[in-house]
């Protein structure tokens, strides 16, 4: 119990450290202005570069999880009717996925031509 405690007593004094160590040099900095347009721009790249592939890889793990259930399930029906009608919801959450997509697409679309 003593070396538990020890642990996150040290874990929380290195993370303390480090963190106060870096703090100088991030409030030594100047704090850049940016225009709305800007921010919104580095936004919709991050949507686009990061969420995207994970959710596809997301969807993806769960197809290949509900093909493996299939397959070790093919002597018991009950099991495999259970993971047969896990493929609806994958299949709906790849269609909201897309389609809240083409909506942003359509919104940012929109708002770079209104300006």
């Amino acid at each position: 119990m003593i070396s538990k405690i020890r642990k996150y007593a040290n874990t929380f004094i290195l993370t303390s450290g480090l963190w106060l160590f870096n703090a100088k040099y991030a409030l030594a900095q100047e704090i850049s202005e940016q225009t709305a347009e800007s921010v919104s721009q580095k936004v919709v790249s991050l949507v686009s570069e990061l969420l995207l592939p994970f959710g596809g890889a997301v969807i993806f793990i769960a197809v290949v999880i509900a093909a493996l259930k299939i397959i070790l399930t093919a002597n018991k029906p009950n099991d495999r009717a259970e993971a047969i009608s896990s493929l609806p919801y994958i299949l709906g959450g790849g269609v909201l996925l897309g389609g809240a997509m083409i909506v942003a697409g359509f919104i940012v679309g929109l708002w770079s031509r209104m300006q």
